[in-house]
């Protein structure tokens, strides 16, 4: 019992209160970024320098869409569909 009561106290102090860490929080070095990666760095006079090494860039891979049917955008005339209740089926009027 004794135990329990132990591991319950241990995990309250190492618990981060303040949540996530986020730019704000951090000091002027501290990046997050928005999960991709870079493409080159700002000089200290401000100027910004891309990657000279090509292989570093993003290389992105567009499947051929020819003959393909479906559009990507949807009509502002296209019906709105039933609302469905926690089994899935319409709701019975």
């Amino acid at each position: 019992m004794l135990g329990v009561i132990r591991g319950l106290l241990r995990s309250k102090k190492t618990k981060n209160l303040r949540g996530n860490m986020i730019p704000k929080r951090g000091n002027n070095q501290f990046y997050k970024g928005k999960g991709c990666l870079k493409t080159g760095w700002i000089t200290r006079k401000g100027v910004y320098r891309s990657f000279s090494n090509l292989d570093k860039m993003l290389d992105y891979q567009v499947p051929d869409l020819t003959g393909f049917n479906l559009k990507p955008y949807v009509s502002h005339q296209t019906p709105l569909a039933p609302k469905l209740d926690e089994s899935g089926a319409p709701p019975a009027s």
